[in-house]
């Protein structure tokens, strides 16, 4: 649910949940320079934040639901994103990208 919120609008119609149609899809370049370097970000950054997640439950902290974990790594995309800013010129859109695939934008 988290990777369908935060990327189905910047994959559109190659958007899958199938784990290893993702592996291909970001093993590759794809598309653009930049929607390439976001999908791998986000990819990596959801696992992450899934992993934390199952981590602070078996520890007995309180769960957090799927909004706030979603939220949580749209601010992680989002910071990333602003710390590549003047490092190249594919970087210099990856917020505009970035907003323009979300679909609360």
């Amino acid at each position: 649910m988290i990777w369908r919120k935060l990327v189905e609008g910047l994959m559109r119609d190659a958007f899958t949940v199938d784990w290893s149609e993702l592996i291909s899809i970001v093993s590759k370049s794809w598309v653009t320079p930049i929607k390439t370097f976001i999908l791998r970000y986000v990819m990596q950054a959801t696992v992450y934040t899934i992993w934390w997640e199952r981590n602070a439950r078996r520890h007995g902290e309180k769960p957090r639901d799927i909004d706030c974990l979603t939220k949580l790594v749209d601010k992680y995309t989002r910071l990333k994103l602003l710390s590549l800013k003047g490092r190249g010129d594919y970087y210099e859109d990856g917020l505009i990208t970035w907003f323009g695939a979300q679909p609360n934008s």
